[in-house]
């Protein structure tokens, strides 16, 4: 069976998509979610808002509609303002330790979206400010394997995209990152179980 024919058929339930694959993080208890700090427009002026908490129970939004309980999950949610110029939320975790890109092809999310897309960041260095590698994506409205190529991931400094950073196949991720990327008011929720590198 070939990965992305793996991936399709995954049961999610944050179970591992492939054997060797590496877990990054796993949103199943309140510790797990605390550790993500905000980083919003505020920093310039702006008044949108984020962070993500834990449910310990889902809601019917944030469930598996052939289960009678959803599992534990994140939930990455907010407002975003355009007052004085902002437009954008964020937060960071910490991973407890750097991991290897090595061979990976993919990071993998089991998530739930509505309607909205996201961004994921990938921080090669512990620093706040130093270089990250985005990709915008989008997840179903139920629960679902999101498929990340890092092909696709762009590298990006302070929100302007770089035209050479370090290459991800031969560095660690240290940090992991949630963006909103639209500048439209209004809103967002975004569930996650878990977040794999593969």
């Amino acid at each position: 069976m070939s990965t992305d024919t793996a991936l399709r058929t995954a049961t999610a339930h944050a179970v591992a998509p492939l054997p060797a694959a590496q877990l990054l993080w796993r949103f199943d208890d309140e510790t797990a979610t605390t550790a993500w700090q905000g980083l919003h427009d505020q920093l310039m002026g702006g008044r949108s808002s984020g962070s993500v908490g834990f449910k310990s129970v889902g809601s019917p939004s944030l469930a598996y509609p052939d289960t009678p309980e959803a599992q534990p999950c994140g939930v990455f949610c907010g407002d975003v303002s355009l007052a004085n110029g902002g437009g954008f939320a964020s937060v960071r975790a910490t991973l407890p330790h750097p991991v290897p890109v090595g061979r990976a092809q993919a990071v993998v999310l089991e998530a739930c979206g509505f309607g909205r897309p996201f961004k994921l960041a990938l921080h090669l260095h512990p620093e706040a400010d130093g270089v990250q590698h985005q990709v915008v994506f989008q997840a179903p409205p139920h629960w679902a394997l999101v498929r990340l190529r890092l092909s696709d991931f762009k590298p990006t400094r302070r929100g302007r995209t770089l035209p050479m950073a370090e290459v991800l196949s031969t560095d660690h991720i240290h940090q992991l990152g949630l963006l909103t990327t639209e500048r439209v008011a209004g809103g967002f929720m975004l569930g996650l179980r878990a977040i794999w590198l593969v």
